[in-house]
């Protein structure tokens, strides 16, 4: 027998007089949602250099200063330097920058082709 345990439970549409107040009812939604999930005195972020991580770490940031702990969040990102060119590297760095967090770049060139094509049929210059 199938049974459902839980059930999203459904409000009325929010309409707000105003587009900041919309904006700002998402800013403490979220902090909320990430300050439940920072249950530690220091917490690291996948930092992809896109809209979304960089949103998350600096409402965890914003938390960690919040809460005193200066020195709670990190950012890790895995870059193709070689196999995909792209500028996430320095995109998560200018996020990484302004937020005043650490930043460890992690290169996986070699590691994802080796895993893909198998160590005897790669080879790198």
């Amino acid at each position: 027998m199938t049974r459902r345990y839980w059930t999203l439970p459904e409000s009325e549409p929010i309409h707000h007089v105003r587009e900041s107040d919309c904006v700002e009812q998402f800013r403490e939604l979220l902090d909320t949602a990430v300050a439940d999930r920072l249950r530690t005195s220091c917490a690291g972020v996948m930092m992809s250099g896109g809209l979304d991580s960089a949103t998350v770490a600096a409402s965890a940031q914003k938390i960690f200063l919040r809460d005193g702990k200066l020195r709670g969040l990190c950012a890790y990102t895995e870059v193709f330097d070689q196999l995909i060119p792209h500028e996430e590297r320095h995109y998560a760095g200018l996020v990484a920058a302004a937020l005043k967090i650490p930043i460890q770049f992690q290169i996986i060139d070699d590691s994802v082709a080796l895993q893909i094509f198998g160590a005897s049929q790669c080879s790198f210059s």
